[in-house]
């Protein structure tokens, strides 16, 4: 089946932290090693817990926690100390995720050039508990004050999870807390696919947070509860006994899956239908599961899809670990798939038995696990499984437990294609079906040795140098990268700070060493974020234009079309179509006025034209002061010149342009200089240009310095928050 490119939703970009892993390569890293993410408490984590529950019998002594949930970059996203301690953090380690989901997704955080829409889920506030007993909370209502009720509210209750989120990082789109104990995750996916494919947003973020607060406590098992009493979760076993409760969160990036090929997006699996629904009443309880419902669900997102049962090879399940409720889903799962599957046909595997169940997170770690599998064409191991339970080692069960790693094969050359599925207390149940990615649309190849532009900045000089580290140590780790993606990616993904640091460079191996030099002449920390530059820009003398020309005009088209308009202005004044003369007054003008235009084309507008000599005819054109006829018949009867040195330009902000003058003026970016435009070429010295004006502060139109077209967004290390601290003891 070819997939439909309108109605379909790409991954674009996946962010997380779970137990034992902090990013979701780690998260992939474990998975593939089987590890086992459920750990033990260590005796410092023992003698901080109450002895009488330590010593009773029925006490287990296990964790999955998230690492360093109590720290926060909080003066990154404009938080004071007060503010950032009284957040519970599970909100702020949201915050920290989707901004790296955006990252991963190759989209500027901040810049958004488009509706942006964020539905998420969240757990049980109970970071608010340990505010209560510190910090006054439970006092008498009537004696607290409205700000400080105001303070603890906007951090910790569940309503503000996505709102502060746009907040913060001014997203215009809809912005949705969405609850349904452990489905919630997965149907935030739901309401995303909905909300692009309605029109309403062009991205999405989706995903779900649980984190308990205290982590690292252990629990008292109990015969009547879901808890495994051994602190080990063995999914749809035949010794299943309970589940263990997990940390964690996760967060997608979505977008419709044709605008993310004409975007040039990477994609990591398509979401190509979704569906939700509610068990109602038709159960033992509120709390109970109903088979039905998830039945219908599973059946409803097949429909959504136009995928036939048959053609899904593989099933992430919840798979709680709990024998009667992973009895009701295998037997809810099988009512839809089995007609289509032979016995023992279909792999299904489940996530609990690695970290833990993650409540309102575990949706979309299950995503995030499947699209990974699909990004890989690798199916992983569900740990902890001896024998399957008595309905999934029954002959006409279509399941089989995926126990090994193992290369995920095309069938009969369909693609690989996979199923989620998720449901929570109360009744909510959720379905996906994912397809691999399709291929991208095929692009121009770049010119073979072409330079390459790299920014990377930050907030601190900390996190500059942290940034840099981490993208080294990835084209280290990954030589086979394009560099013009690499390029694309980091000049159009990434928010500019006033820390920043450039390369310009042919390759990775280059790349590699200019990242491990330390240039002060590429490293500025005066560009203010959003400021608008300062600087002035020094164009060449006439004794070194001849050698720029043929080759600007063959790698720049805004050189060219401005060299070809004053060529076309002097035919039309000489009144004939013949080429025009290329004496050195004339080819010294059209180069200057081309470099001009070259330097606008930047996205940078002078404020202030200079020139002497036939610079300032040149000079007294990119101003608009003087017409291109004008300033060709002045250079064709051999003057007068103008006697202005001056020439204003209409902006009040912006670059000073120096056309053919020396300068001893301090911070002048000299442009072009012969030595680098001799050793490197021209386009070399036209992005180390473009890299100085960026570095001073100027915002940089990229699409400028992309005469092959851009390059596609790929995956790159996202900014390293330089976390402290922010916790109630």
């Amino acid at each position: 089946m070819s997939i439909d490119l309108d109605s379909a939703v790409a991954i674009v970009g996946l962010s997380g932290r779970f137990p034992g892993a902090d990013s979701v390569g780690a998260l992939w890293d474990n998975l593939a090693a089987g590890v086992r993410s459920i750990r033990p408490l260590t005796d410092q984590e023992r003698r901080a817990l109450a002895p009488e529950a330590v010593a009773d019998p029925a006490f287990v002594p296990v964790t999955a926690d998230v690492a360093g949930a109590e720290y926060f970059d909080a003066e990154f996203f404009g938080f004071t100390a007060d503010e950032a301690a009284a957040m519970d953090p599970q909100n702020r380690l949201f915050l920290e995720c989707v901004w790296e989901a955006m990252e991963d997704a190759g989209h500027d955080p901040m810049g958004p050039s488009m509706p942006v829409g964020l539905f998420a889920g969240c757990g049980f506030p109970s970071y608010l508990a340990r505010l209560s007993g510190q910090r006054g909370v439970d006092v008498a209502p009537e004696l607290r004050r409205e700000s400080e009720r105001m303070l603890y509210a906007v951090g910790n209750d569940r309503d503000s999870l996505c709102s502060m989120v746009s907040y913060k990082l001014d997203l215009r789109g809809p912005s949705i807390a969405v609850q349904t104990f452990s489905s919630s995750a997965l149907t935030s996916v739901h309401l995303a696919c909905q909300s692009l494919l309605g029109y309403e947003t062009d991205l999405a973020l989706a995903g779900g947070v649980a984190i308990h607060t205290p982590q690292a406590t252990g629990y008292r098992y109990d015969e009547v509860g879901t808890q495994s009493p051994d602190g080990s979760c063995r999914s749809f076993d035949a010794d299943s006994r309970g589940t263990v409760i997990g940390n964690g969160l996760g967060v997608v990036a979505l977008k419709r899956l044709a605008d993310a090929h004409a975007d040039g997006d990477h994609v990591y699996a398509a979401v190509l239908g979704t569906a939700v629904n509610c068990d109602g009443g038709a159960r033992a309880g509120y709390a109970a599961p109903g088979r039905g419902g998830k039945a219908r669900v599973a059946a409803e997102a097949l429909a959504n899809a136009g995928v036939a049962a048959g053609e899904v090879d593989y099933i992430e399940a919840l798979g709680l670990g709990v024998m009667v409720i992973d009895t009701i889903e295998l037997s809810a799962l099988a009512q839809v798939y089995a007609p289509a599957h032979a016995p023992r046909s279909c792999p299904i595997g489940a996530l609990k038995p690695n970290m833990g169940h993650l409540e309102h997170a575990s949706g979309i770690a299950s995503l995030i696990k499947t699209a990974l599998m699909l990004h890989h064409r690798t199916l992983l191991p569900t740990i902890e499984h001896t024998e399957p339970n008595a309905l999934l080692a029954a002959p006409d069960s279509p399941f089989r437990m995926q126990t090994t790693a193992a290369p995920w094969e095309r069938r009969c050359g369909s693609p690989r294609r996979a199923a989620v599925n998720s449901f929570g207390i109360g009744g909510t149940n959720a379905h996906a079906i994912l397809q691999e990615a399709p291929e991208p649309p095929e692009r121009p190849r770049p010119h073979a040795g072409a330079p390459h532009l790299l920014p990377v900045s930050a907030q601190t000089p900390e996190a500059l140098e942290a940034a840099v580290a981490r993208l080294r140590a990835h084209l280290q780790r990954r030589p086979d990268l394009d560099l013009r993606d690499v390029a694309h990616t980091l000049q159009t993904g990434r928010t500019p700070f006033a820390h920043r640091r450039f390369v310009v460079c042919r390759g990775v191996p280059e790349a590699i060493a200019a990242l491990g030099a330390d240039d002060p002449a590429r490293t500025s920390a005066e560009a203010g974020a959003g400021a608008e530059g300062e600087g002035v820009v020094r164009l060449p003398d006439d004794d070194a234009l001849s050698d720029l020309t043929a080759e600007l005009r063959a790698v720049d088209p805004a050189y060219g079309a401005a060299a070809e308009e004053c060529e076309a202005t002097l035919r039309a004044c000489a009144g004939h179509e013949e080429a025009p003369g290329t004496g050195p007054e004339v080819a010294t003008f059209v180069a200057h006025y081309a470099l001009g235009r070259t330097i606008t084309a930047l996205g940078v507008t002078p404020r202030l034209v200079t020139g002497q000599g036939v610079g300032r005819l040149a000079a007294g054109c990119l101003a608009g002061t003087l017409t291109m006829s004008d300033a060709l018949e002045c250079l064709r009867a051999g003057g007068p010149w103008p006697t202005d040195d001056h020439c204003a330009a209409v902006e009040p902000d912006g670059v000073v342009i120096e056309v053919g003058a020396a300068s001893a003026a301090p911070g002048v970016i000299p442009a072009f200089s012969p030595d680098l435009c001799r050793a490197e070429g021209a386009r070399f010295a036209l992005y180390e240009l473009a890299g100085r004006l960026w570095l001073a502060g100027f915002r940089i139109d990229w699409a400028g310095l992309h005469p092959d077209g851009p390059g596609r967004r790929i995956p790159l290390p996202t900014y390293p928050f330089q976390s402290r601290r922010h916790w109630i003891d």
